[in-house]
């Protein structure tokens, strides 16, 4: 009797961990999922952790981050990147100008855009884009393949949408929504309303990355299905019927608070620490 009560709760967690919403770009958009960074099967809401003083809780997670976002990684790292603190080898080396020995996730949460809590409470300055998606324009990609960060051989999904009444409050061309920083794989995060809702989007329900734009016929397409119910076949999704409204942020997974000040975070040249 007492292993199959263990076996029900170890199947009530797991269905637990896969419902969890994660924020793109650490989700399944990118063929990312909990156990790619929780390797401690029962304790998955806990791990990664340790008892233990050397290493520390940072250096073991910050180790975690560094496996995809380190200079030789498949995930975009940006070099000198508060004091190099995302290569956890490279935390505590004298040695590198402006080290100041902070964990990742002291800055960023790696489940969830956080700013988009603002969506809700204090909008302004939150949307560098915002705009609606056109009914009838909408359409999923068959499957893409691609080498994954472990080198297997990984499929993935794009869907375009058309975007229409555009208010920009960014200094930059809609240009580089796909590449925000002139690198590539770093695309603005799209915050999508349900299907139908048009207005501001105060209560985002979905996030995705913007991988490339087409001015000339306003679409952009994002990694990922977007509200797609037939997942094993292409074509259109909901917004095809019913449309929506956007919002695009800067994205990095920032916190909306940090050292316990609440932080808005609307691109690198224009950060708010509110209260203070």
């Amino acid at each position: 009797m007492g292993k199959i009560v263990l076996i029900f709760w170890m199947l009530l967690l797991a269905t637990q961990a896969n419902a969890t919403i994660v924020d793109a770009p650490h989700n399944e958009t990118n063929n990312i999922s909990c156990g790619d960074c929780h390797s401690y099967s029962l304790w998955w809401r806990y791990s990664p952790t340790t008892s233990s003083l050397s290493p520390t809780h940072d250096t073991i997670v910050d180790d975690i981050c560094a496996q995809c976002h380190k200079p030789d990684g498949c995930a975009p790292v940006y070099p000198g990147h508060s004091g190099a603190a995302m290569i956890a080898v490279q935390r505590h080396n004298p040695a590198l100008p402006d080290d100041w020995s902070r964990g990742c996730t002291d800055c960023h949460n790696p489940h969830q855009q956080d700013q988009l809590h603002w969506a809700n409470t204090n909008a302004d300055d939150l949307y560098l884009v915002t705009g609606d998606i056109q009914q009838f324009s909408t359409f999923v990609s068959l499957p893409i393949t691609e080498t994954g960060c472990d080198g297997t051989v990984q499929e993935y999904y794009t869907t375009q949408l058309r975007y229409m009444n555009v208010v920009s409050n960014w200094s930059e061309p809609n240009a580089s929504w796909p590449s925000k920083n002139g690198l590539p794989g770093r695309g603005l995060i799209l915050a999508v309303s349900e299907p139908g809702v048009t207005g501001p989007v105060t209560t985002p329900v979905a996030t995705y990355e913007i991988i490339s734009i087409d001015e000339s016929f306003q679409n952009i397409v994002v990694r990922g299905k977007v509200f797609k119910e037939d997942p094993e076949n292409p074509g259109p999704n909901r917004y095809t019927m019913e449309g929506g409204s956007f919002g695009l942020i800067y994205g990095q997974l920032i916190r909306d608070k940090v050292n316990n000040s609440p932080v808005k975070f609307f691109d690198p040249n224009r950060l708010r620490v509110i209260g203070v």
